[in-house]
């Protein structure tokens, strides 16, 4: 619950502990130089926090900005692992985000952004969760630069639960030329435009 409106985190910092900053008034972040985890919850609730900037961290854990309901920009080139919930309730997301290096995105990482327009995927992409683009209302395109479709993870037969109430349920996929075979092999994808 510190009142610091602005938190730089730069060299010598590997990572931020579980709740580190849960409820602060932050209005901007910057991590920089040697952090590669943000830990569970670290920035959930931060109501003011507006933009964040990270270009060295790996992972973000569970809830880790949860409800940060002010949060309109992320930057977070690198990021490999997004952990469950860790955007949910950021209702000020929006625009384009870009996961030029994701692997996996858990279950409802970004549930409820529902002003999220765009989403692009990396070609390393091997998981999305149950519920990861649930409730982005805005959501029209999403760029998987995936050869092969990510595995979706989801208990429902036809996986629609990870984009439930986006954009006609289903936003507009592009995916690379000449993988059209694979994802159309997909259950998932195969009723996808």
């Amino acid at each position: 619950n510190c009142t610091a409106e602005l938190i730089e985190i730069e060299d010598n910092v590997v990572s931020i502990n579980k709740s580190a900053f849960s409820g602060s008034d932050l209005n901007r972040l910057t991590i920089k130089g040697d952090v590669t985890e943000i830990s569970a919850d670290a920035f959930s609730g931060c109501d003011n926090v507006k933009n964040v900037e990270m270009n060295s961290v790996e992972t973000i854990g569970e809830k880790a900005f949860y409800m940060c309901k002010n949060l309109e920009s992320v930057s977070m080139s690198g990021v490999k692992v997004i952990q469950h919930d860790a955007f949910k309730g950021c209702s000020s997301l929006s625009g384009e985000i870009v996961l030029d290096s994701i692997v996996e995105i858990w279950d409802a990482a970004f549930m409820d952004c529902s002003l999220l327009e765009s989403v692009v995927i990396s070609k390393d992409c091997i998981m999305i969760g149950e519920g990861a683009f649930c409730n982005t209302t805005s959501l029209e395109t999403v760029y998987c630069y995936a050869v092969y479709p990510p595995f979706i993870r989801t208990d429902n037969t036809d996986g629609s639960y990870v984009f439930d109430n986006s954009e006609f349920d289903h936003p507009d996929i592009y995916i690379p030329s000449g993988s059209e075979e694979f994802y159309l092999d997909d259950y998932f994808f195969e009723d996808n435009d």
